[in-house]
């Protein structure tokens, strides 16, 4: 029954050891997802405003073809006035 007794406290201390191992590891990992999640939550944090600033460049685009558009047609209409003047 000692001996029974003595292997039984011997695996409760390994156990005891052991569980505290694995809480040192569950907490090592607990850190670390803490710090990949607010290192992810800080690039979110830049990565919010670009949706916003691509649509502003878009409609800047389209307006600048728009501008472009109306500066070749002016061209096109000065362009043959030009000619028709010369020919008058």
């Amino acid at each position: 029954v000692q001996k029974t007794r003595a292997e039984a406290d011997e695996y409760s201390v390994r156990l005891q050891v052991a569980e505290s191992e694995a809480q040192a590891v569950r907490d090592e990992l607990d850190q670390e997802i803490q710090k990949v999640r607010k290192q992810l939550q800080g690039r979110l944090a830049e990565l919010e405003p670009l949706p916003e600033a691509l649509r502003h460049a878009e409609l800047q685009l389209q307006e600048a073809h728009e501008k472009e558009r109306l500066q070749e047609r002016r061209n096109t209409e000065l362009g043959t006035s030009i000619a028709d003047l010369r020919i008058k």
